[in-house]
């Protein structure tokens, strides 16, 4: 998730590719740019989001998936596992990615909710998981600030899909984090040596 198609962010996509390429995974990539993804959550997405209301009694139980996401859902239904890479922009992802969660982690896709299922049905993190097939989770991020700082700051972008996303996916997924601090200034080896890293997610 970067706008310029020449960044570093982007060829850490490519590497990744290859190297689970590499290890014979089948391989879908998402380049939300590229792809022109409309991150914005419309008003009638919004409303028809949790299903019937007081003031939409007539609404489905789980809403429509619209067009333009459907892609991204079968993806997300055929792949075992997923690896999100982005610079971290004020400690959190870029908006581009957060707007990709908003429309494609829909109710009916990615979680149910415990109200409209059967007693019993499994719940973490309050909410009935609907991707339990996904077993491995990789973040591969860059960062402007240091290690410490960006602990401090509380690494927004890396909690919300650790707290948020993660409980959407198998119970024991694993999850692989790869982080490159005080990425503005640091040297042609240490860069080298992520991208390294980042191939062997």
């Amino acid at each position: 998730a970067h706008p310029l198609p020449g960044s570093f962010s982007t060829a850490l996509a490519s590497a990744v590719r290859r190297g689970l390429e590499k290890g014979g995974a089948e391989v879908t990539t998402l380049n939300l740019y590229s792809m022109k993804f409309d991150p914005r959550l419309s008003a009638d997405e919004r409303r028809r989001y949790l299903g019937p209301t007081a003031k939409d009694p007539k609404l489905p139980p789980y809403p429509t998936i619209p067009r333009d996401v459907r892609k991204h859902v079968e993806a997300l239904k055929t792949h075992d596992a997923v690896v999100f890479v982005y610079p971290t922009w004020w400690f959190n992802v870029p908006a581009m990615l957060k707007g990709w969660l908003d429309r494609v982690f829909l109710p009916g896709v990615a979680f149910k909710l415990p109200h409209l299922e059967p007693a019993g049905a499994p719940v973490r993190g309050g909410l009935v998981p609907c991707l339990d097939h996904i077993s491995k989770m990789g973040i591969v991020s860059t960062y402007g600030a240091p290690r410490h700082i960006t602990n401090v700051c509380g690494d927004n972008g890396r909690q919300m899909l650790c707290r948020a996303i993660l409980p959407l996916f198998a119970a024991d997924c694993a999850v692989h984090h790869h982080g490159l601090y005080e990425m503005d200034c640091c040297d042609v080896e240490r860069r080298a040596a992520f991208f390294e890293r980042g191939g062997a997610v």
